[in-house]
């Protein structure tokens, strides 16, 4: 049993029947009706560049099936109401994060992205909160693309300005945007507050937002106390039980929090993605 596995199984061990679901801010149950219908522009992405960096959409790949065993949890956490005083938005708020740089956390993200937008009830908008790497803006091409900096730093801009529709109709992509160097103070602000709960008015919409690591950045915490949901990405022979026990005592706030064992090795030796989704609360 790796030492990965063992943070993972006292995580389950601590936290029996634990009951989870939405926060204050936002019902998950009902995900808020806007009647107003924004116009994205479409931008087409490059399939082969993408699968050539592991991220693999096409229906009969084993990266799609893998990650359709990491994203049920998530999905049926939806379906849970939960009455308490949290800070954090409803369960449609999910945040993806690591513990240190190079653990897989933009290949789990954007493949968990992909897995999501062939659900039939939602609608999904990819996030890239890394706005100081920005890998996941540069993987899909956007690079380039104004995005989340840009309403941080525009309070006039409108908040679906930057939003772009991709050719998988279930899927919208909101870059990381312009650098700035004050990223940590713009995704503290209070503006990232507003622009999450404006986000989170559309019809059925999951938020998937791709998050700096736990211990490499402060936002990241911040970004977790608003989460609904929390996926910690750890990679195997890499992340130290040490790491994984300081990541959960960041995370703030009674909700779900899954982990994903990235870089495993399967009996024939091809790397795997293993999803170990136990409830930590705090």
């Amino acid at each position: 049993m790796s030492i990965i596995e063992k943070a993972v199984g006292n995580i389950a061990t601590s936290t029996p029947n634990m009951h989870i679901g939405t926060g204050r801010r936002m019902n998950g149950n009902s995900m808020r009706k806007n009647n107003a219908t924004p116009s994205y522009q479409t931008v087409e992405l490059d399939r082969v560049a993408l699968r050539s960096h592991g991220v693999d959409w096409d229906k009969g790949s084993s990266t799609l099936q893998e990650f359709k065993k990491i994203k049920r949890p998530l999905l049926n956490n939806l379906l849970v109401k939960r009455d308490d005083d949290s800070e954090s938005f409803g369960t449609n708020f999910i945040v993806v994060t690591s513990a240190i740089p190079g653990e897989g956390k933009t290949h789990t993200s954007l493949n968990l992205a992909m897995s999501l937008s062939y659900e039939r009830d939602y609608d999904v908008l990819f996030v890239d909160g890394d706005t100081i790497k920005r890998d996941a803006s540069l993987l899909l091409g956007l690079g380039d693309r104004p995005g989340l900096n840009d309403l941080l730093i525009d309070h006039t801009a409108p908040i679906d300005s930057h939003i772009l529709q991709t050719d998988l109709n279930k899927l919208k992509v909101l870059p990381a945007g312009t650098f700035s160097d004050n990223s940590c103070e713009l995704l503290s602000s209070e503006r990232m507050v507003d622009i999450l709960s404006q986000l989170l008015k559309a019809d059925n919409r999951i938020i998937l937002f791709d998050a700096p690591p736990m211990l490499a950045t402060v936002e990241a915490s911040v970004l977790t106390r608003l989460a609904g949901q929390v996926v910690v990405v750890t990679e195997a022979a890499k992340t130290s039980q040490a790491m994984v026990q300081s990541v959960l005592e960041q995370i703030e706030g009674e909700k779900p929090v899954g982990m994903v064992l990235n870089k495993s090795k399967r009996a024939h030796g091809e790397e795997d993605y293993n999803s170990y989704y136990d409830y930590y609360r705090q």
